[in-house]
């Protein structure tokens, strides 16, 4: 932020302090000057150059303030991409940062941004990073891998780690100091990113919480091919209707129970 930059913001900060003094008390002026700085500092990210954070070009798209509401802290919301097209969206709460910063791993194959998968990480105190691994798409399409090495490789590893390192030094950016403690987060897909980048980069966080990680994609899916085809008769009738599928789970739960 330049020196004219800091006289402007300041002086807009002095044109709302003599408001609040002439119709407000003193509580009134510490809660309004700590809001008008939290949205000053959430906004000057978005001016901030990140193109030099090593091994991950950063570009900041926007970056907001939000206010507390439906059960989230008051939050600076900041959104953007490592080169070429890994999307992120961070959270850094305006308040009590437990001085830890936490990514949130993504099911399927991705192809959005869950940020809602940092609601309760926000709520804890901690920097919250989600993003859509490379790809706009839905969790069950693949199709935008096809002829489509760099995505394929962002997916595969290279999105976890690259917006690790962005998520990392933005936050540090924001509150003067780097995290001192980093996480990883993820079921099945998500979990499948917190074994590779063990595997890979376990240098990236000091801890990482894995559910049900989708691994054996190929064993999976033939498994699913299998149940398909062995499902038909010879006329390709499915031979499992589905009230045949509903008492043969009423008897699985008969046997369970007896």
């Amino acid at each position: 932020m330049s020196d004219i930059d800091f006289i402007g913001g300041n002086a807009a900060l002095l044109r709302v302090v003599g408001l609040v003094m002439l119709f407000g008390g003193t509580p009134c002026i510490a809660q309004t000057v700590e809001a008008a700085n939290q949205a000053m500092e959430c906004q000057a990210l978005g001016t901030t150059d990140f193109s030099a954070v090593q091994d991950a070009p950063t570009q900041i798209l926007g970056a907001q303030l939000v206010q507390a509401g439906e059960g989230l802290p008051s939050y600076c919301q900041v959104r953007g991409y490592v080169t070429p097209n890994v999307n992120f969206e961070l959270r850094l709460p305006a308040a009590h940062w437990n001085g830890k910063f936490m990514e949130a791993g993504c099911g399927g194959f991705c192809g959005s941004i869950v940020s809602d998968s940092c609601d309760h990480p926000l709520r804890q105190g901690y920097a919250c990073l989600a993003t859509d691994e490379g790809h706009q798409s839905t969790l069950i399409d693949a199709k935008w891998a096809y002829n489509n090495l760099q995505a394929e490789v962002d997916h595969a590893y290279r999105a976890t780690h690259v917006t690790a390192l962005a998520g990392k030094a933005i936050t540090e950016q924001y509150f003067r100091q780097a995290p001192r403690r980093s996480y990883f987060m993820g079921c099945s897909g998500g979990g499948r990113q917190g074994m590779v980048e063990a595997q890979r980069f376990p240098w990236d966080f000091n801890g990482i919480i894995v559910g049900a990680p989708g691994l054996d994609l190929t064993g999976a899916f033939m498994n699913l091919l299998w149940g398909g085809v062995s499902n038909v008769d010879p006329a390709g009738k499915p031979i499992l209707q589905p009230g045949r599928a509903a008492a043969a789970r009423g008897g699985v739960g008969a046997v369970r129970r007896g």
